[in-house]
């Protein structure tokens, strides 16, 4: 046993001292280049400037970051851009995208994200992941603007910001300290998520989510979560949503659920939030803050400031906070 610790441990010191800093544009003229010359526990450290461009990390425990990982200096946010405007297939624009297998240890800091239009995704005939797109796999997503990234879709979509979905429930997302906003769906079918789409076990914390948009524009049809929409799909997720300001989120359509925040089949903690100025639009709504759907898991609400948050609709409009349809008799909810 001493033997195979000692052994864990050189090779621990032999990774961290084999790992480097790819600098770009100085060692490479893009991030993607960047990204595919590095290796596993090695950093891509990106000068201020535009970089048009659409990247993949390729499966690789990277950290992809501009200088703000240096001195914390927010001004290296708002200076160093990836726009994905620009795309080289329209089915994949996406500004950023993790599909390889990535966890946690794949880490984007420190950028401002725009000009996504998603990735095209067999499920459900689905475009998703306006700014990032994440698929079967986990990343870490920390002090990036993710702001300006819009879907126009004529069946399905979600997370005009960012989207993130696993069938894997070992397969966790981690988004702190971000700004999203400004983002947007446009669909016909059916729309959730203007700023992020969860269908994975996430932790989501101190983000200002906000101005962003949900529009369904069919008969009859939903549009979810203008803030954040969370759904299970298939194993346990377990999302807890902490510290965030999810405000100014809007949702419109026949039938419009959760401005703020909706919830679909996922067990989920929602603490310390500031929940307001969340608008429904359309015929029908429930939830102008917060909306449960289909309740199979243990749900926590609490220690939220929640206020201002409206239905303007034609015809009903049903409460700030809903929980509809319990299928577990057993579920543990806690409001207060």
């Amino acid at each position: 046993m001493k033997k195979l610790l000692l052994f864990a441990f050189i090779t621990m010191i032999v990774s961290a001292l084999s790992a480097q800093v790819i600098h770009v544009p100085a060692d490479y003229s893009s991030i993607q280049q960047g990204i595919e010359a590095a290796s596993n526990g090695d950093t891509v450290l990106v000068d201020n400037g535009t970089y048009y461009e659409n990247i993949n990390f390729l499966g690789k425990a990277i950290t992809v970051a501009s200088n703000f990982i240096l001195d914390g200096d927010t001004n290296h946010i708002n200076n160093t851009v990836i726009d994905g405007s620009q795309p080289v297939h329209e089915d994949s624009a996406s500004v950023v995208t993790f599909r390889s297998g990535e966890d946690t240890t794949s880490v984007l800091v420190g950028f401002t994200i725009t000009g996504g239009s998603g990735t095209e995704y067999s499920v459900f005939v689905n475009r998703s992941g306006g700014g990032i797109f994440i698929n079967e796999s986990g990343g870490k997503i920390l002090h990036n603007k993710i702001i300006g990234n819009a879907i126009v879709h004529d069946k399905f979509g979600g997370g005009g910001g960012i989207s993130c979905t696993s069938m894997d429930e070992d397969c966790w997302v981690i988004i702190g300290n971000n700004i999203i906003k400004q983002n947007s769906l446009n669909i016909t079918l059916w729309a959730g998520g203007g700023g992020i789409s969860i269908a994975a076990s996430a932790r989501i914390y101190g983000n200002t989510i906000s101005g962003n948009e949900v529009i369904c524009t069919g008969n009859d049809k939903e549009a979810e979560g203008g803030g954040i929409y969370c759904e299970e799909m298939g194993n346990p997720d377990d999302v807890h949503i902490s510290n965030n300001i999810i405000a100014n989120n809007t949702i419109d359509s026949d039938w419009s659920r959760g401005a703020g925040i909706q919830v679909y089949n996922s067990q989920t903690t929602i603490t310390n939030n500031n929940i307001y100025n969340n608008e429904t639009f359309g015929k029908r709504a429930a939830g102008s803050a917060i909306g449960f759907y289909y309740i199979s898991g243990n749900i926590i609400i609490k220690n939220n400031q929640i206020y201002n948050n409206e239905h303007n609709v034609d015809t009903m409009g049903v409460a700030v906070v809903t929980l509809r349809e319990i299928l577990n008799p057993d579920v543990s909810i806690e409001i207060r």
